[in-house]
């Protein structure tokens, strides 16, 4: 697999990710309101240390939409960049002069 087919894989992944964070992190929460309502000592501490951590990932993981604009803009920029592209670029310019000069003939005919 290529950069861009990773991207894309990245791209579904998060999408999953996102949910499974924020559901993690509103656990750990209820978690803590629980025991406290109940006067227990925090006993599940390393869940609770986790919580911050769980929103802050959950916040900064980028969107589906985020990551395949990343890949388009990947692809895209191999595409400009590439001599097919030159080659293209070069043709409709040609055809184009054509067409021009094919309208002005016309018009003076």
């Amino acid at each position: 697999m290529n950069n861009l087919s990773w991207l894309i894989y990245f791209g579904g992944v998060c999408d999953g990710l996102e949910g499974l964070f924020v559901s993690l992190s509103v656990l750990g929460g209820l978690v803590v309101v629980i025991q406290s309502l109940n006067n227990e000592k925090l006993t599940i501490l390393p869940i609770v240390k986790l919580v911050p951590l769980l929103w802050v990932v959950a916040a900064i993981l980028p969107t589906k939409d985020t990551v395949y604009a990343i890949a388009a803009s990947e692809l895209g920029e191999k595409v400009v960049a590439s001599q097919l592209s030159d080659k293209a670029k070069k043709a409709i310019d040609a055809w184009l002069d054509k067409q021009i000069k094919g309208e002005k003939n016309e018009r003076s005919n």
